[in-house]
């Protein structure tokens, strides 16, 4: 299902690479994502965060983007791509050693330079 573009408003908005972390500090689940809209040519950073700690009824999310520099974003790319099983949690690939360091709730202050922020809506 695709997203809206913040940059022209289309549902267009793909996610074109993943990769799953394992559990953190603040989040049981945690997918890196690389989105791109073929319309406009926007392309950047999305994550989504997963929380089921506390009650056993509740569990929080957030799917964030991120509009980021062409070179964090070349980065990215280079670090999913190299995983041979992006959506394996524990694979000791380069990638994730190097990804699951990274604090995905405060993406701006990780060092990846970030234009601005966006709400990942789903196109119904």
């Amino acid at each position: 299902m695709p997203f809206e573009c913040p940059g022209c408003k289309a549902g267009s908005l793909v996610i074109t690479h993943s990769m799953e972390l394992p559990p953190g500090a603040d989040a049981d689940e945690t997918s890196v994502q690389l989105v791109h809209c073929p319309g406009c040519g926007l392309s950047g950073l999305a994550v989504y965060r997963e929380d089921r700690r506390g009650a056993l009824d509740r569990e929080s999310w957030s799917h964030d983007g991120y509009q980021i520099d062409d070179t964090s974003l070349q980065w990215l790319k280079k670090s999913i791509r190299v995983c041979p099983s992006p959506s394996q949690r524990s694979c000791p690939c380069e990638g994730h050693s190097t990804l699951e360091k990274y604090d995905w709730a405060a993406v701006a202050s990780s060092g990846i330079s970030v234009v601005r922020r966006f709400d990942m809506r789903w196109v119904r």
